[in-house]
């Protein structure tokens, strides 16, 4: 595929529909896709950065979000630590690859 170069701009592949998720799932991942970094294919925003730009109000339902998007195999999710061994954002890794577009 070819990449074209756009400002604020990223496509998620058509499939992510026919994983029977729930809207909130859907926004999340499009959220961590937006996110993404395009060289390593990682994205590292903190729960609150994702409930807030999702419009999700509970820390709880970026949770069950994450937890469905890693039961479905498109994300998988590791800790982070701080060089003081304190915790830190999640990182995860975009097990599907989509295509961000900048």
């Amino acid at each position: 595929m070819t990449e074209v170069k756009r400002e604020n701009f990223f496509m998620v592949e058509n499939d992510i529909f026919s994983f029977g998720l729930k809207p909130r799932d859907i926004v999340v991942y499009c959220y961590l896709c937006r996110r993404m970094n395009r060289s390593t294919g990682v994205a590292f925003p903190s729960r609150r950065d994702i409930a807030k730009n999702c419009g999700i109000g509970k820390k709880e339902t970026v949770d069950k979000a994450i937890k469905a998007l890693i039961g479905c195999g498109l994300i998988e999710k590791y800790h982070q630590y701080s060089p003081t061994g304190d915790y830190s954002s999640n990182i995860y890794r975009i097990k599907k690859r989509t295509t961000l577009v900048s």
